[in-house]
């Protein structure tokens, strides 16, 4: 995407790294962004890595809105309110269109 660029994440043993998922833009009115990522391992000298990817969202029905709190009074939401079905298929829409 325009502007942004791909960082490495570096931990220590132990540590235990989340990405945040799509939707949490919306829940939180833009206080947290979603992150473009990929896993890759290029520093392990080839020893093995592991990363287990889980995936988990709302029911399709789901009204999707800013949580309490992250719109200041007399403020109004960055986004529109959505349900999570209808959120999955723009996000369908923008990448297979």
């Amino acid at each position: 995407m325009p502007g942004w660029r791909l960082g490495f994440c570096t931990t220590d043993c132990g540590t235990f790294v989340l990405n945040l998922g799509d939707l949490i833009p919306r829940w939180t009115n833009g206080l947290y962004k979603s992150n473009s990522h990929r896993v890759r391992n290029l520093y392990s000298n080839g020893k093995s890595r592991y990363s287990i990817p889980f995936f988990y969202g709302p029911s399709y029905f789901k009204q999707i809105d800013a949580l309490s709190g992250t719109i200041q009074r007399g403020e109004l939401s960055s986004y529109t309110s959505c349900t999570a079905g209808e959120y999955m298929e723009e996000m369908y829409q923008h990448s297979f269109v």
